[in-house]
């Protein structure tokens, strides 16, 4: 089996990575990321603010956990009065509480912190396509994605 082996500059040294599917930012045009990810910010805040969801977000089940969390009452729903545990995946839960506990329940701060984390999506994207696309495809994906 052929592997490529993907030279990399990381913190001013010369590394050689010999597995598959390594991603480097050795020649990668820095402004074309740069413009995809201020792309990415403006159009997902834009979406943010003219649904209103950047200050009333559609996520109150999380939003439930992350308030218990921060609580004291543990990652548990409650519904009816009933207490249940939660069947969701705990990261995002923590996020939200840990962004609330620093900001004091800012929801502009959380979907900001998601807005941001997604950038990286767009990225991604940008950077597989390079090896699967030519030029301009990978930068207009970016864009969409």
């Amino acid at each position: 089996m052929d592997r490529k082996v993907f030279d990399c500059n990381v913190l001013g040294m010369r590394n050689k990575y010999s597995l598959p599917g390594v991603i480097c930012m050795q020649g990668i045009n820095k402004i074309e990321i740069t413009v995809v990810v201020l792309l990415t910010v403006v159009a997902r805040f834009s979406a943010a603010l003219i649904t209103g969801g950047l200050f009333h977000p559609d996520v109150y089940e999380h939003e439930q956990l992350a308030n218990n969390i921060l609580n004291g009452k543990g990652y548990v729903g409650i519904l009816d009065g009933d207490i249940y545990s939660s069947m969701m995946y705990p990261l995002y839960p923590y996020l939200n509480a840990g962004i609330y506990y620093i900001t004091g329940h800012s929801q502009p701060a959380m979907i900001s912190v998601q807005i941001i984390i997604s950038c990286f999506s767009s990225i991604l994207v940008v950077l597989i396509g390079r090896d699967l696309m030519k030029s301009p495809a990978p930068f207009v994906a970016g864009i969409i994605a």
